[in-house]
């Protein structure tokens, strides 16, 4: 019986990281294509911590980040200690439901918060400009989010 225990915790493990570990690259980014053709690479921000801690304190972001959350809901950001400018991302699934462009850079722990309109499982957060250079506009798909998310 111990032995059916182990295998089933194991497998439920193996099941809940396999979206996130199977389209990771050697440097721990994952790939996302874009409207445009262009592939992105982001970190990702799974756990309640990286959630959290996003792309605060980063002087050099590269490609963002993508946060994948459980629930399907409006979303709630804060530009806490950032450092660049970005552009939000608002997806559910695959199918992109908004875009704030260009966000500022908060200063004197500004808590004001950016959110979707939409119930959004998914933020994608990019270098400020980048969303309309590689295509991305509401209605726009990004199987490749949904992947790495599910």
């Amino acid at each position: 019986m111990p032995f059916v225990k182990t295998f089933a915790i194991v497998s439920v493990i193996a099941l809940l990281g396999a979206g996130c570990a199977s389209s990771a690259s050697p440097d721990g980014l994952v790939k996302i294509k874009t409207p445009s053709g262009d592939t992105i690479k982001v970190a990702t921000a799974i756990t309640l911590d990286q959630q959290a801690q996003g792309l605060s304190g980063s002087e050099n972001i590269g490609d963002g980040m993508i946060f994948c959350f459980p629930e399907h809901k409006v979303k709630n950001f804060w530009m806490l200690d950032m450092h660049v400018p970005i552009d939000m991302i608002w997806i559910e699934n695959e199918k992109v439901r908004g875009v704030a462009d260009n966000v500022p850079i908060e200063t004197d722990n500004d808590w004001t918060r950016r959110s979707s309109e939409d119930a959004v499982n998914i933020v994608l957060e990019v270098p400020a400009g980048r969303a309309a250079e590689l295509g991305i506009v509401p209605g726009s798909e990004l199987p490749d989010a949904n992947e790495i998310c599910s």
